[in-house]
């Protein structure tokens, strides 16, 4: 799991298992390690049938099978000690969080980051795409493509296939906040977050995020706890 002392923590991974870090998540269908058993992934492709497993995730189950996965519900006390951790990783996790949810997470974030540790936060992207849906109306009266997305990303429907009761013991999370790099800098730099910045797709300060970052139309966020200048910080050399 550490890799010379550096720890490094993929929060709500999803099918996005990376290597040489702990990769934790709540829900059922990422964290069932059934990968090796014969027959998995047959199961795996009567989900995807049935509207319970997107193609995409499916692939990444198989790119991923092998790579270990632990339990943590991020809505509560993260179980790793105060100044342990040196990289965090989030992706498309925080908008299925209540607001006081994703507050708490990200306060908790901190207190397990070491000083000169650093976050990475990969979110919908509310401002882009509120402009592409105004610039869309604009520019030619408007798409169904541009409508579609903006109401997806606040109503996030399910598959009518999906069964009712998942929906209601919230084994699938819609979205429940949405963020833009604003109010988002504003939560992080209030919890005592610094060098609060926006970033690329696959470009920033974390470790891996050639292989973690996945989804390029998002807003990609980075913070520190604490500076360079006062504390020795393991990614000075990971700057790209």
């Amino acid at each position: 799991m550490k890799t010379m002392g550096i720890k490094k923590i993929n929060f709500g991974c999803g099918t996005t298992r990376i290597e040489r870090w702990i990769n934790v998540d709540k829900d059922l269908r990422h964290r069932l390690l059934l990968t090796r058993i014969p027959g998995f992934f047959h199961l795996l492709s009567l989900l995807r049938t049935v509207g319970l497993l997107l193609e995409d995730e499916y692939k990444a189950y198989k790119r991923s099978r092998f790579v270990p996965i632990r339990y943590g519900d991020v809505r509560k006390k993260l179980r790793f000690k105060d100044n342990s951790v040196d990289y965090i990783y989030n992706s498309h996790l925080l908008e299925h969080l209540f607001p006081d949810e994703g507050l708490h997470f990200l306060k908790e974030c901190y207190r397990i980051l070491k000083p000169g540790g650093l976050i990475r936060i990969v979110i919908p992207d509310l401002e882009g795409i509120a402009r592409r849906y105004i610039n869309g109306i604009n520019n030619s009266g408007g798409s169904v493509e541009s409508t579609e997305e903006f109401v997806q990303v606040f109503c996030q429907k399910f598959s009518r296939k999906v069964p009712r009761i998942l929906r209601y013991y919230k084994v699938i999370r819609g979205h429940h906040w949405l963020y833009d790099r604003i109010s988002l800098s504003n939560y992080l730099t209030e919890i005592g977050y610094s060098s609060v910045r926006v970033c690329e797709f696959r470009k920033g300060k974390c470790s891996d995020i050639d292989i973690s970052d996945s989804k390029p139309n998002s807003l990609f966020m980075e913070a520190m706890k604490g500076a360079y200048e006062n504390h020795e910080s393991p990614h000075k050399t990971k700057a790209k």
